[in-house]
């Protein structure tokens, strides 16, 4: 019996060799095949499985739009319109694909409306649709009156015929009567050929897939109420027929035809009169105009929901930062990305019965929201979750040219709307505003708080207080709701320099918060800065609850009195005055739960532009291009006031704004270093090393 010996085994031959590793070769290649495409349907069924690798995770949703996600209810269409693929709003599309992936009640279509016309046409008739009912009663007045316009047109034409006649009938005399016929003859013409042209472009614009239903109200009321028409035509000519059938020099046949064609022009007139009735007490359609306004720009995002209907357009999901002019210098514009802020502020507003009102109560020259306003960072903030921002003067404005403009009458809510009133510190002396405006301001409030609504009052220190003067605001709070301000006293604590120096400051930084309210729960972490703030301490008051939402801890932190700019600094630690923590914002309910609720917060500039947009260089008004330094701040006054409103379940429910970019963007020559280095670097290092395993290999 034979064995295989080193000597006498079967030696393969290269054919079975070659055959037997091809074949393994290609088991491999055909598994690692058959690998990847398993891997990749598995991860693109299982959309869950994504990653977000970045710092900040910029391209995942934040927690509290997935919690705004999982609170929906019914079907919500996200329809993107753009016919460009820009990198702006490439990003758009995308981010309303994660909002897809991450909800079963959101579906997504992406449409060019150049290229998808018919689609475009079928998201025209879905957006006509929905307002169906808010549109039917404006629709039909219209539609009246357009009918009106082509019954006049139609109607003239018999007319001049007849007049046309009489000019031709050689028994009718020369004199101012004929006269006045040939001109009600001509205006008749020129009128009726008007009408009909008018009436036909109205046609036109009728017959869009998404009509201008108030432009085209305005033209016809327009050419109803015309003098050359109304008075013109219809009043005149009837006046001179009246006065031509008196007179017994105009042949009787004459008189019959101009009483006839009276008859005519009075029932004409009465019917354009009927439709101008109309006309002027149709509600116009609102909400349609403003999607219809929405959607004839070429970049929108509409958002469709079971009861409501919104239109985004592109450009209000990004901020301009920087720029000529800025605060942030130079010429350079940097736009902040606002796209997750705006479409979940979009569905909260959507899941709204009725968006609450804030009332911003300024006493200051300058205007407190809108243009050059003083607080318009946090406005924006409100009015991109659909809340309506209004502002009011108690003591009055100043015109652009200097001069003293009334009050006038408060904001007044719509019936079963929550609002909130602001009560703004007076941070620039306005002449017209003194202690009137500030008694005027407290009987609103309680007038207003009695009745459900709510309010946050900021309040400012005040030297006279420990003179005794009275405030009327000062007074509401202390004695409705046992809050006492002490605005006499400036909270200061001291700042150690190098040397050993130290020197008393007012400012605080602040990042731990009571976790008492849902308002601070949601500030976990988060930065914020005080800068001039008073303690409030509590007093007795029946049936009211408070809760602490900022204290101020530091070391050898006191509270003196009468504290001006001047002796600032000159200010020395005072054991008799110091506690080690004061409360600067307290929020109160009256346990009934019918009363309204109220804060207070002792500092005059922590919401406003100057705090809550200042950037990470220390600048005001750079936070969108560098990130927010104070981020707190903003939010702690956006959940204030959804927690004042009694919409506790909307806070922390916009989306990422904290954001903060750790890293500069990279500059071209930084860019064009990193891209040489790639293309070269990366061949030379891979060739060095080949080059040195194959020397190792050579001298082995």
């Amino acid at each position: 019996m034979m064995t295989d010996t080193p000597d006498n085994r079967p030696h393969n031959t290269h054919a079975a060799r070659r055959v037997k590793y091809g074949l393994n070769i290609t088991v491999a290649i055909v598994a690692a095949l058959v690998l990847a495409v398993l891997l990749n349907w598995i991860a693109y069924r299982q959309t869950y499985a994504r990653m977000d690798l970045t710092a900040t995770g910029v391209h995942s949703l934040a927690p509290q739009t997935q919690r705004v996600l999982a609170g929906l209810e019914g079907e919500h269409r996200i329809v993107t319109l753009f016919g460009d693929d820009l990198p702006e709003l490439t990003r758009i599309r995308d981010l309303a694909d994660e909002y897809d992936r991450r909800s079963g009640d959101i579906r997504v279509e992406h449409l060019n409306p150049e290229l998808d016309v018919q689609r475009r046409l079928q998201l025209h008739a879905d957006v006509h649709d929905h307002f169906a009912d808010e549109l039917d009663p404006y629709v039909q007045t219209v539609d009246a009156g357009m009918a009106a316009l082509r019954a006049l047109s139609e109607r003239m034409p018999p007319l001049t015929a007849k007049l046309a006649e009489l000019l031709e009938d050689d028994t009718f005399p020369a004199g101012r009567t004929r006269e006045q016929v040939q001109q009600v003859n001509a205006v008749l013409g020129g009128q009726q050929a008007m009408l009909a042209n008018r009436a036909q472009a109205l046609e036109e614009a009728r017959d869009q897939s998404l009509p201008d239903y108030m432009a085209i109200k305005q033209t016809v009321q327009q050419l109803l109420e015309s003098e050359s028409l109304d008075q013109g035509l219809f009043g005149t000519a009837v006046r001179w027929f009246e006065r031509a059938a008196d007179d017994d020099s105009v042949p009787g046949r004459v008189r019959n035809t101009l009483l006839e064609v009276n008859r005519e022009l009075e029932a004409m007139r009465d019917l354009s009169r009927s439709a101008l009735r109309e006309l002027r007490l149709a509600e116009p359609p609102r909400r349609y105009d403003e999607a219809r306004q929405g959607l004839s720009l070429q970049q929108t995002v509409v958002v469709i929901g079971p009861e409501q209907l919104r239109v985004i357009p592109a450009g209000e999901m990004y901020r301009g930062a920087g720029g000529q002019g800025g605060a942030g210098g130079g010429d350079e514009v940097e736009v902040q990305f606002l796209g997750e802020e705006r479409l979940t502020g979009t569905l909260i507003a959507m899941g709204l019965e009725q968006p609450p009102m804030v009332v911003f109560v300024n006493s200051g020259s300058r205007p407190a929201i809108g243009r050059g306003g003083l607080y318009s960072h946090v406005a924006e903030r409100l009015q991109s979750a659909d809340v309506r921002v209004e502002q009011w003067s108690p003591g009055g404005r100043m015109s652009s040219t200097g001069q003293p403009l009334p009050a006038g009458n408060a904001p007044k809510p719509e019936p079963g709307q929550r609002t909130v009133w602001v009560v703004l510190p007076v941070l620039e002396q306005n002449p017209m505003a003194g202690a009137s405006s500030k008694a005027d301001v407290a009987r609103l409030l309680e007038e207003r708080l009695a009745a459900g609504d709510a309010a946050m009052m900021m309040l400012m220190l005040d030297p006279m207080a420990s003179m005794g003067v009275g405030d009327p605001l000062v007074d509401l709070v202390r004695d409705d709701w046992g809050i006492r301000p002490q605005l006499d006293r400036q909270i200061l604590h001291e700042q150690q320099h190098g040397g050993g120096q130290s020197t008393a400051t007012g400012q605080f930084g602040v990042d731990d918060w009571p976790d008492a309210l849902p308002i601070t729960q949601a500030l976990a972490g988060m930065q914020g800065i005080f800068v001039q703030t008073s303690p409030l301490a509590t007093g007795p008051a029946e049936g009211v609850e408070h809760w602490p939402v900022v204290e101020l801890t530091s070391q050898r932190m006191w509270a003196p009195r009468n504290v001006s700019a001047e002796n600032l600094r000159a200010a020395r630690y005072d054991p008799a005055e110091a506690e080690e923590r004061y409360t600067i914002a307290l929020a109160a309910e009256r346990e009934s739960g019918d009363a309204g609720r109220l804060m207070v917060i002792t500092d005059r500039v922590w919401a406003s532009d100057m705090v809550t947009t200042i950037g990470l260089d220390g600048q005001a008004g750079t936070a969108g291009r560098y990130g927010y330094l104070f981020p707190a701040n903003s939010e702690l006054f956006v959940n204030s006031v959804y927690w004042l409103a009694g919409l506790e379940g909307l806070i922390a429910a916009s989306p990422r704004t904290q954001d903060i970019r750790r890293i500069e963007a990279m500059s071209d020559t930084t860019l064009r270093g990193y891209y040489l280095g790639l293309l070269g670097g990366v061949p030379v290092v891979i060739l060095a090393s080949g080059l040195t395993v194959w020397f190792v290999r050579r001298r082995g």
